[in-house]
């Protein structure tokens, strides 16, 4: 290995483009690399910066780092599947050694790796990545995507049933029932439908329904039934639900049919019978014990949407409701309420649910003219119910079949006898020959008011069998023959085809990832409809997609939907019970799929369910702990709803490791969208003028947005590679040797070797082999590409690039020191990573937003203000590549007599109210507003200035409570606005200067972070804040104090999953305590695709105030105000400025470069359809300008929420990767381990220390010379 390596080492590297594989002289022979075709799939290359002990290994690395060539956008490939593997010369055996315990111990290890395939399949994959023409720079998000899919398999293949097992469950067996084409299972006499469905299902599972299905069965009383007409309603279950037991092992909604039959002579009233019907049964479900109904969905006219009505909305204007629901029963349109059921009357199990309300209308001339009837159905599609559901009494499957039949062709006089057992308008029995039992038959029967019943099928039939019109060509009856081979009743094909068409069409308009269960459920229902034109493979992927980790997530969030809808319907009450059990449930279902303990969860997933639970104990915590209370407020809808969209991105990924071991299923789908191309929704952002836009300026919609002080090595690391057939020339080996030397090269300078023995040690280390080694083998890597990402210098370098060598100290009285030929002043711990560069070009902002013009002097009180830039913002630059907020603390001192510290506090709100008045007045930065306590209460400015006195009043109110009190405005910067954040920070201080008082949250940390831009205002407050003992801030008490602070901060964002401001608040610390170990490790962490992912979010919230911003000053203004034309935009800038709305259209271009570029790139390690899911999503709240091609913001409400789901949406993606990150960071691990150590041993006061001392309590004699030996003794 070493020769190899010096070898590599004469070869030198040197960086070269080389010419493209098709410009290249024709091959020589002397290399099989040299033969193969190129091949168009790259992945992106990244060279270790970890260094190996070795020099050799170092030089050695050198040689492919070398020749890093960038790829064409075009020539960004497929993947390692395209390469096909080729011979490999096996190396000679290993010789076991002789001890038979360490023998035994390899034998097992080798029998686990090849039971679970581990070695094989790397061994595979690297096979296919070392036969690239070009090598990528990072290879590891590659093997992390077929990792994680191996980690997937194991759940739905070999965890799963056989083939023979699946296949057995689409069989079940069956009997006849008594009419023709329906069915029963066999020994259960509760399943009735068509053969194709009942054989899927599974009768014993079926059971636990029956109950909630005639439990909301509407009853005869709530049935509107006038004189001349009947009016009945038949029940059946449909959805996911009917295949729950045999094809899905849980379900997410409980879908209940109900279709009403009505007869009479007009259609009109028929309609308002069935509308009527509705409304009682809906009045009925509002006053259930058991159900609860969140509300009513009815389609919007020409829309193709539905709108929702809610409870308190039906009983307000029943009136527009009824004729809602009369107009989508013209449109042929479903009429669904949704509810949360409770599925067993003594067990507290709550579903979410619907029930489906379909009308169909029996039409007669007169009551002697029977046979006119016909029968309307004010559905889509009719017998649609028989092909997708089943039946719970027979009764029900009887009338429903009967009820459509004469619109049948005519059926072979054989067959009419077995069409003649049931007339809908008879008595409904369960059996031939046998009445229905109650409570049903009295639901079915007719009422008194009917007219006799109808003749029998038989006279039906010969009533239409009598020729009436004359035919021809295809309008003549069929032959003999032709009638000889017709499929009849329900699966004809005039019933059949507009179903299939339906539900192809459907397939073709879903997302391939995101609705798949929808799809597998269309194709379930498409594939037992006629088996035998669909592969034998479907039944059993589709069973397996359903028993795959994602399907458990699926049923998970469809749990948190129905959560949020029952809490917005209950919002109204104190408490529900039904909100409790529902949220335990959800709780527990949703902890336990991400908990890592429970089973083997990959990285992403452990964090992901961490950041989750710690969300949702914050609905439950009260100041007293947890509470078992969910409070039914806006703050649970809100963490709620940021969990749905937090799992939107775990859901897209599992999905697709999921679909890729179903490519039959796969095949047909992509099938169906090129059968139905005109049916795949095409997304393309709008262009045009519309009201409500922002308008695009003159800028160019190609301008290159510059994003922070990124490194250039980072950034391309995406496009990179290593082309071989160039280090092969290049190579000093032996010809024979080439090809080896330069792959071996390549696997020591990617570190592959280290990475898996340290997979092995992992799993060789813990307590048990785990049966699947793939989440592990996932984290593994996914850690191994964000190290080929970020570590690209060693620790050394990059602290001799970051750390300032000429912090000079300029006040060593004050402690203040500065940077020569800069006005920066601060301590050395808050200077020493100062990107002076960076740092003044945010520098004037601060000045901009200090308060020049308040009153030195007022009555007895002094004043004074200093202003500093503070938190993390002075990292800005080569630490901190990205700018997402910039933080200033503005002191102000107050000097007044003793004890008047209350009037001191309402000079300083009088101070506050007149400089934020000033600001707007400048009209300087667009002002969000003044936040007020710990719960961030936003004051706007036009209230302020309306609302003198109580806003004053609540300013002091909030400075006695020592809570915070900042402003939040936007400063323009290039082509962005960047929130400010100005916190007003009170100290008084008495005549004497012997009391000291702050009246905001004390921060001891703060001195070690704050950058002045004035000496003497640094000086002073140094001199202030450090009072009244004048402490050296370097002192082991002042430092104590303020990595005490730190460690709790620290704690607190690792409780959170923040560990970008873990790593933060580690770098301060560093800086604190002068120790530079973990500065190269936070540079990584902020320079990774976590940091980018962060400043993409910030920007996005910032696009989102700026729309509420824009919002509250448009509804301010006048209503007089012109609305067309230039003066529009005229007026528009004058009510919004200093925000320009060009400006703002700029900064809509950037986000969406960014985010787009960040959803794409590898290392973000996300799925694959997240940046196709996120793009549609801005599409729907973005125009752009024909002219300009500009892209702007709509103005609208749906704009914010929008932009905030895809803000949720990225969260989690932030969270999996700053977790790798700092995996990857030893030091801070440890650090981290330490400080939460530290804090549990660490008293919570030294008062409770006392207390919690029972030598406290004991009553000891007075100390005096006599007996104070005594004394010492007892108390020791």
């Amino acid at each position: 290995m070493s020769a190899q390596r010096n070898q590599g080492a004469a070869s030198g590297g040197r960086h070269s483009q080389g010419p493209s594989r098709q410009s290249r002289p024709p091959d020589t022979g002397q290399s099989r690399r040299t033969q193969r075709k190129p091949s168009r799939a790259t992945y992106r290359p990244r060279v270790s910066a970890q260094p190996r002990s070795s020099q050799a290994s170092r030089v050695s690395r050198g040689n492919t780092a070398g020749q890093l060539t960038p790829v064409p956008e075009r020539d960004i490939g497929t993947g390692l599947s395209e390469i096909a593997p080729s011979t490999v010369v096996p190396r000679d055996e290993y010789e076991q050694p002789g001890d038979p315990k360490l023998v035994s111990m390899v034998t097992e290890i080798n029998r686990y790796l090849d039971q679970t395939n581990l070695h094989m399949t790397l061994t595979s994959l690297c096979k296919q990545l070392l036969h690239r023409t070009d090598l990528p720079y990072n290879p590891y998000p590659g093997f992390v995507r077929h990792l994680r899919q191996n980690a997937e398999r194991f759940h739905m293949i070999d965890q799963c049933k056989s083939d023979e097992e699946i296949a057995h469950l689409s069989d079940f067996p069956i009997q006849e029932g008594g009419l023709a084409y329906l069915v029963c299972a066999q020994h259960s006499g509760h399943i009735w439908g068509l053969a194709s469905i009942v054989r899927a299902v599974d009768p014993g599972t079926l059971k636990r329904y029956e109950w909630l299905l005639q439990d909301v069965t509407p009853h005869q009383d709530t049935l509107e039934t006038p004189d001349e007409y009947s009016n009945q309603v038949i029940v059946s279950l449909i959805g996911d639900t009917v295949f729950h037991g045999s094809f899905l092992p849980q379900t997410a909604q409980i879908d209940i049919r109900l279709e009403y039959f009505i007869s009479g002579s007009d259609v009109e009233q028929g309609i308002e019978i069935f509308a009527d019907s509705i409304m009682k049964d809906i009045y009925k479900a509002t006053k259930h014990k058991m159900h609860v109904l969140i509300g009513v969905t009815l389609p919007v006219p020409d829309s193709g949407e539905a709108d929702l009505w809610t409870v308190a909305e039906i009983e307000n204007y029943p009136d527009d409701f009824k004729h809602t629901i009369i107009d989508s029963v013209k449109a042929r349109k479903i009429v669904t309420s949704e509810h949360i059921f409770k599925t067993d009357p003594f067990v507290d199990v709550y579903h979410r649910g619907t029930k489906q309300y379909g009308m169909h209308f029996i039409q007669s001339q007169t009551a002697d003219m029977k046979l006119d009837e016909t029968l309307t159905s004010f559905v889509e599609r009719p017998l649609t119910t028989l092909h997708e559901g089943v039946f719970m009494k027979p009764s029900h499957a009887e009338a429903y079949l009967l009820a459509h039949i004469p619109r049948l062709e005519a059926v072979d006089k054989s067959e009419v006898q077995m069409f003649a057992r049931v007339d809908i308008q008879s008595p409904i029995t369960d059996a031939p020959g046998t009445p229905s039992v109650a409570p049903d038959a009295s639901q079915l029967q007719p009422t008194t008011s009917q007219p006799p019943p109808r003749p029998g099928w038989k006279a039906r039939l010969a009533k239409a069998f009598q020729p009436k019109k004359v035919k021809t060509d295809g309008f003549k009856p069929r032959t003999e023959a032709e009638k000889k081979g017709k499929i009849l009743g329900p699966y004809a094909w005039e019933t059949v085809a507009p179903i299939k068409s339906h539900l192809q069409k459907r397939i073709a308009r879903l997302h391939l990832v995101a609705d798949i269960f929808e799809i597998a459920h269309c194709v379930l229902l498409l594939v037992l409809m006629e088996r035998d034109a669909y592969e034998p493979d479907l039944l059993v992927e589709l069973y397996r997609l359903s028993h795959s980790t994602a399907a458990r997530l699926h049923v998970v969030t469809q749990q948190n939907i129905a959560l949020q809808e029952l809490i917005d319907s209950s919002k109204d009450l104190e408490e529900s019970p039904v909100v409790e059990r529902m949220f335990v449930q959800y709780r527990q279902t949703l902890v336990r799929l991400l908990d890592g303990t429970m089973q083997e969860r990959s990285s992403d997933l452990i964090t992901a369910g961490r950041v989750i639970k710690y969300r949702l104990d914050q609905i439950t915590s009260t100041s007293l702990g947890v509470s078992d209370t969910v409070p039914l407020n806006r703050k649970t809808l809100s963490i709620l709803g940021g969990i749905q969209q937090y799992c939107v991105n775990i859901q897209l990924q599992l999905t697709e490791d999921a679909i890729v071991l179903c490519p039959t299923l796969q095949e047909l789908i992509q099938t169906m969208k090129t059968n139905f191309a005109d049916e795949v929704p095409r997304s393309r952002t709008p262009e045009g003028h519309v009201e409500g836009i922002v308008r695009a300026g003159v800028t160019d919609a190609s301008e290159h947005f510059v994003h922070g002080v990124e490194v250039d090595a980072i950034m391309k690391h995406d496009r990179a590679v290593v082309n071989v057939d160039m280090c092969i020339a290049r190579d000093n080996a032996p010809k024979i040797m080439a090809v080896e030397s330069v792959l071996m090269k390549y696997i020591i300078d990617i570190q592959l070797d280290d990475i898996w023995q340290g997979l092995l040690m992992d799993l060789l280390s813990s307590n048990y082999l785990p049966p699947n080694p793939y989440p592990r083998s996932v984290s593994a890597f996914r850690q191994a590409a964000i190290r080929m990402d970020v570590q690209i210098e060693s620790p050394d370098k990059l602290l001799e690039s970051l750390l300032h060598g000429n912090v000079n100290l300029v006040d060593p009285e004050n402690y203040v020191c500065s940077i020569p030929g800069t006005e920066a002043y601060g301590v050395r711990s808050a200077l020493s990573l100062l990107d002076t560069v960076n740092f003044f070009q945010v520098a004037p902002v601060a000045q901009k937003l200090a308060n020049q013009s308040f009153v030195r002097r007022k009555g007895p009180y002094k004043i004074a203000i200093c202003m500093c830039v503070s938190s993390h913002t002075p990292l800005y630059g080569r630490m901190s590549p990205y700018l997402c907020q910039m933080d200033m603390d503005e002191h102000c001192y107050i000097k007044g007599p003793t004890g008047c510290s209350k009037e001191a506090i309402e000079v300083y709100s009088n101070l506050v109210y007149n400089h934020v008045t000033e600001l707007n007045r400048r009209k300087l930065f667009p002002l969000v507003g003044v936040f007020l306590g710990e719960s961030r209460s936003r004051w706007a400015i036009d209230y302020i200035q309306t609302h003198k006195k109580a806003f004053m009043a609540e300013v002091q109110r909030y400075c006695s409570l020592r809570e915070p009190v900042f402003l939040k405005v936007y400063a323009r910067l290039d082509w962005r606005y960047v929130p400010v954040i100005k916190h007003f920070m009170l100290h008084f201080v008495n005549e004497d200067e012997t009391e000291f008082d702050i009246f905001f949250p004390s921060n001891p940390a703060a001195l070690y972070q704050n950058v002045f831009l004035d000496k003497e205002k640094a000086a002073f407050h140094f001199q202030q804040s450090c009072s009244p003992d004048n402490d050296d801030p370097f002192s082991s008490s002042s430092i104590h104090r303020a990595t005490h602070y730190v460690d709790s901060k620290m704690l607190d964002s690792r409780d959170r999953g923040d560990w970008l401001s873990v790593h933060r608040w580690l770098l301060t610390r560093a800086l604190i305590t002068e120790q530079d170990a973990h500065i190269p490790e936070t540079w990584r962490m902020l320079h990774s695709m976590a940091g980018q992912l962060e400043y993409v979010n910030a920007l996005n919230q910032s696009l989102q105030e700026l729309v509420l911003y824009i919002f509250e000053k448009r509804d301010a203004a006048p209503q007089t105000r012109q609305t067309e034309g230039s003066q529009t935009g005229q007026q528009d800038g004058d009510i919004l400025s200093p925000l320009e709305l060009p400006h703002l259209s700029r900064m809509t271009s950037a986000f969406r470069e960014k985010l787009l570029a960040v959803c794409k790139a590898r290392c973000t390690l996300a799925a694959g359809s997240l940046s196709e899911h996120v793009h549609t999503r801005l599409q729907s709240c973005t125009v752009r300008d024909r002219n300009s091609k500009q892209l702007s913001l709509i103005l609208e409400s749906q704009t914010v929420s929008q932009l905030e789901e895809i803000r949720k949406l990225l969260q989690s993606v932030q969270d999996a990767v700053a977790y790798d990150v700092h995996c990857t960071c030893p030091a801070a691990g440890e650090a981290l381990v330490d400080i939460e150590t530290e804090a549990r041993q660490r008293p919570t006061s030294v008062y409770s220390q006392q207390l919690a001392d029972a030598a406290v309590y004991q009553r000891f004699p007075a100390a005096n010379i006599n007996h104070a030996a005594d004394w010492l003794e007892v108390n020791s």
